[in-house]
């Protein structure tokens, strides 16, 4: 015979005549059980009073490995349903899903040539996972997050959206503008532009290689799927950058008039013409045994390719959003409902690098260096040949060493503030992916706490807190 859990009154309690049990979809353990506890109170919603009755149905709610945890409660140790829920609650809570603090909305960011329907549905679906909020808040990041220069952007900012109703309609709106009539085609115009102030390499864009067209590549994403004349991000800063008054050289003269220059003095300094053509190749070089076979040239020249492509990102904070100030920092108490205390976790972020969304990433005040495993830098499509610095002896706190395969610059995105962080690869992390030491924490001017689970800095905005998870810290041990 089971033994059961229930006092002697509950034991021998006998339903209503007449009552019938509801069908309820059973619970084994891997769902949220504050969803389940929610959805067993609505079937017994006639009988919510009755708390005797609410115990002794309740197992007829659960299955499987969950049936068996109940069946093995001491005996006696049931005598309400508060007692059996918060048991219950309490043994199967690394279930639960995790609400997201508001602040995990700005990590995410409307992808290049991500079409706007697509990107609200994501942002939608992440609002729906964050604890409750003003729609204002939600709104005012949810603009921040749509690339600058785009049309839908500006008609947020001329006809501002109230509701998430709003914004659904956004998308229908036209998000092609017509091309800027050029005298020369976007990919000879692109290395005319890169030395102007205005000038910002796009974000990776973040698309699923096996998607892409391969015979398509732009030249401003470095990247396959699309061409450089279509690339709407280059359409966007081409035109942004004529509107303030540069490039009108290159618009072209049978425009109807319209964009060309009307007050032409002879006298004026005239603009350089644009060149016939970009020459970026030159055969022949160097004779010595480091090019003297195919093979060699070729891994020399991926070296070459691979850094300046990371020389390309430049350290430090990027962009002309919020930037972390000094001031003091104060961690709330500890809320039980997020925290499970006591606890000995460590302190596990998600964070968007790179435009991935990077799961267990420790917070290690005790590391001076930030670490990043090769299997992660492999997987963002960066090459892990001809990296800078390779060979690098990395010493551990216990004396053991491993040996770094290069440095590498990504961005990182906490809250409203990126970051370029130089990671130094290496081969193993397990179970970590990512390490952010000291040099994050410094460059952030953030204070971490693994008794409050967050990680906290102060911009002019206030403070942002970033929350760990718990659930993540226990499945790396």
């Amino acid at each position: 015979m089971l033994s059961t859990p229930f006092c002697s009154h509950i034991i021998h309690y006998e339903p209503p005549r007449g009552f019938l049990v509801p069908k309820f979809s059973t619970y084994d353990g891997t769902n949220d059980p504050f969803d389940h506890i929610m959805h067993y109170r609505q079937l017994m919603t006639l009988d919510i009073g009755n708390d005797a009755l609410l115990c002794k149905v309740f197992p007829a709610s659960l299955q499987g490995q969950s049936l068996s945890w109940f069946h093995r409660l001491p005996p006696n140790s049931v005598g309400n349903f508060r007692d059996l829920s918060e048991a219950f609650v309490g043994q199967y809570l690394c279930s639960a899903r995790h609400k997201q603090n508001i602040s995990t909305l700005y990590n995410i960011k409307m992808q290049d040539n991500q079409s706007l329907r697509e990107f609200v549905k994501r942002f939608g679906q992440a609002v729906l996972q964050v604890e409750a909020c003003s729609m204002d808040t939600v709104l005012q990041i949810f603009k921040r997050s749509i690339c600058p220069g785009t049309p839908f952007f500006e008609s947020l900012a001329k006809k501002p959206p109230t509701t998430m109703d709003d914004l659904q309609e956004g998308p229908s709106r036209p998000e092609r503008p017509p091309l800027t009539p050029l005298s020369v085609s976007y990919e000879k115009l692109l290395p005319m532009i890169q030395g102007l102030s205005d000038f910002r390499w796009p974000r990776p864009q973040g698309t699923d290689p096996s998607t892409m067209d391969h015979n398509k590549r732009c030249v401003f994403h470095k990247d396959h799927g699309h061409t450089t004349e279509t690339c709407r991000c280059l359409h966007f800063l081409v035109k942004k950058l004529i509107k303030a008054g540069q490039l009108k050289q290159y618009l072209r003269s049978d425009a109807g008039g319209r964009d060309v220059p009307q007050n032409r003095n002879s006298g004026a300094p005239r603009a350089s013409a644009a060149p016939k053509a970009v020459i970026s190749y030159i055969n022949g070089g160097p004779s010595d045994e480091e090019y003297d076979s195919r093979r060699k040239r070729q891994r020399l020249l991926r070296a070459a390719s691979t850094r300046e492509r990371i020389n390309s990102i430049r350290l430090g904070l990027t962009g002309g959003g919020p930037r972390p100030i000094d001031g003091t920092i104060i961690f709330p108490p500890v809320d039980p409902t997020r925290t499970l205390q006591p606890h000995r976790d460590t302190l596990i972020l998600s964070l968007e690098i790179g435009d991935f969304d990077v799961r267990r990433i420790l917070i290690d005040p005790g590391s001076s260096a930030d670490l990043v495993q090769a299997s992660v830098v492999s997987h963002m499509g960066h090459s892990l040949t001809g990296l800078e610095n390779p060979g690098r002896i990395l010493s551990g706190f216990n004396g053991s060493s491993t040996t770094s395969l290069g440095d590498i610059v990504l961005p990182v995105q906490s809250g409203p503030v990126t970051l370029n962080v130089q990671f130094s690869v290496v081969q193993d992390l397990s179970p970590f992916n990512i390490i952010l030491g000291r040099t994050w924490l410094h460059y952030m001017k953030a204070i971490p706490s693994t008794y409050h689970q967050m990680v906290s800095f102060l911009t002019n905005d206030g403070q942002i807190d970033l929350y760990g998870s718990q659930l993540a810290a226990r499945q790396c041990y």
